[in-house]
């Protein structure tokens, strides 16, 4: 578990065992404020070490080696706050910084010597400031994300949230203080502003790609419009969950409810979201109560509540389940 410090520490944390006979390692040197968020990187190669990218607000990113326990190198003087950081599933080197000055940054980490080549700049149809970025891993460790209350993130900025496609490379999601949802070809810079959204900022995306031999049948041409874009996930400031149909080419927004046809959950007061990157028939969602639900669409026709429980006294931040979808972890 990689939890956070107010120093701007990193800590790392084995709970494999008896968590309460162990001791965190603490990782210095990469921060001097606290971190806003912790994403991390698996292994580029059989034997090698696993490492992490995190955000903070003394506007930097920086790179951790988990084995040497100390920062490989820090990206200073961004031009607002390094709010976040996503890492692609399909390319591990390839990293999306969402920073507080209406931009994104791509960058390509797969050399730490030179971390900072073929570096984008995404801001084309950007209008809102850039504040965090998500990614499911795709290996074998078991995180729970620790980040800033969101009250205290609103005291400093409205927010922005941004999340790689697992399937389709290149595809990124975005969400703007506004509420509008948007979707990006970082390859090619194009941008695509999505017809409806939320009412308030927007602050956590989950992408559901389409299932094998189900792709919904979107028109060529934009890479959103790839038939296994599937839908796009997303909860806002007006507690609201509301599901985008992109791959099909309707960009219609449905609050999730009526997609489930369950109108009995319509009056839920929705934060947080997150799809199985094993599985995507399941679907995990926070709400404003601090209860956490379970849902299992394999089949559209009969939605099935798996799980609820009232994990919580407030709301529900973070929630991510375990690479091996074994286990959810929630803050």
């Amino acid at each position: 578990m990689l939890p956070n410090h107010p120093s701007g520490a990193l800590l790392a944390w084995d709970v494999a065992g008896d968590a309460r006979k162990g001791k965190p390692v603490r990782l210095e040197g990469g921060h001097s404020r606290i971190l806003f968020d912790i994403v991390p990187v698996p292994p580029a190669t059989p034997g090698a070490s696993w490492r992490a990218l995190t955000t903070s607000m003394d506007r930097q990113v920086a790179w951790w080696d988990l084995a040497t326990a100390a920062p490989a190198w820090s990206l200073p003087t961004l031009g607002g706050f390094a709010y976040a950081v996503d890492v692609s599933t399909l390319d591990p080197s390839r990293v999306a910084v969402a920073v507080g000055d209406n931009s994104i940054r791509v960058l390509s980490v797969g050399d730490v010597h030179n971390p900072f080549a073929g570096a984008m700049l995404l801001w084309r149809g950007i209008q809102a400031k850039v504040t965090a970025v998500r990614q499911s891993s795709s290996s074998g460790l078991e995180v729970m994300f620790a980040t800033l209350n969101r009250a205290a993130v609103l005291s400093l900025c409205t927010s922005m949230q941004v999340a790689w496609h697992p399937v389709v490379e290149g595809l990124l999601a975005f969400g703007t203080e506004e509420g509008q949802l948007g979707v990006m070809d970082a390859d090619q810079h194009q941008c695509h502003i999505l017809p409806t959204g939320h009412r308030k900022t927007v602050y956590a995306l989950s992408w559901m790609p389409a299932p094998a031999g189900k792709a919904s049948t979107g028109t060529s041409g934009s890479l959103w419009r790839s038939p296994c874009c599937g839908a796009l996930l997303s909860a806002g400031g007006d507690s609201q969950l509301l599901v985008t149909d992109v791959g099909a080419g309707t960009d219609r927004a449905t609050p999730w409810p009526a997609w489930l046809g369950c109108e009995g959950h319509a009056l839920a007061a929705y934060s947080e979201v997150h799809v199985s990157p094993a599985d995507p028939h399941w679907v995990a969602v926070g709400t404003v109560d601090g209860s956490v639900e379970l849902w299992s669409v394999h089949d559209r026709t009969r939605p099935c509540r798996a799980l609820h429980f009232q994990g919580h006294t407030g709301l529900v931040n973070r929630l991510r389940f375990s690479p091996g979808q074994c286990r959810m972890d929630t803050a």
